[in-house]
């Protein structure tokens, strides 16, 4: 019965990474930010536009940052940038979880034709796992409001409380 606040994380870390591609995500991704931020005081959220200095450190953003999200439209997995992300998130072994934009007019599509723009086989074995949390991004704003709230609740769980000055 209290509000709930995200825990403090260092200076210049994140506790979570909108990672999308520009053409069909950027628009959902800011409305990501700013309604979790409106549900979650306190809780730090990297969105390019916001937050990215230098690109050719997007691994080093990924690093500092607790949890990912990947959100799923056409051409994410074609993005040579995307790809740096996903593969940063992979390797440094990030808690991540997927939303796919399901809406073909806004950039989505099925899921299975989303996952089929991955030609690497480990990266799509590793982001595809059995179990793996995946949300549908509704844009209905009742709609919308649940999969905020699974989002929000994959990043609360996920997100580790970090001593100040680290």
């Amino acid at each position: 019965k209290e509000p709930v606040h995200a825990p403090t994380v260092g200076q210049r870390h994140f506790h979570l990474f909108l990672s999308h591609v520009w053409g069909t995500g950027q628009d959902q991704m800011r409305i990501v930010k700013q309604r979790l931020l409106e549900m979650i005081p306190g809780l730090s959220v990297f969105l390019d536009v916001d937050d990215l200095e230098d690109i050719s450190n997007l691994q080093g953003y990924i690093e500092r940052t607790q949890i990912i999200l990947i959100y799923c439209s056409q051409g994410y997995f074609q993005s040579k940038n995307c790809l740096r992300e996903v593969e940063a998130t992979v390797n440094k072994q990030k808690p991540f979880m997927l939303t796919h934009e399901a809406d073909p007019d806004k950039g989505g599509g099925p899921l299975e034709e989303l996952k089929s723009e991955l030609d690497n086989v480990q990266l799509k074995d590793a982001i595809f796992t059995e179990g793996r949390t995946i949300t549908i991004w509704y844009r209905v704003a009742e709609f919308q409001l649940v999969s905020l709230k699974s989002l929000a609740e994959f990043t609360l769980l996920h997100t580790i409380r970090v001593e100040s000055g680290c």
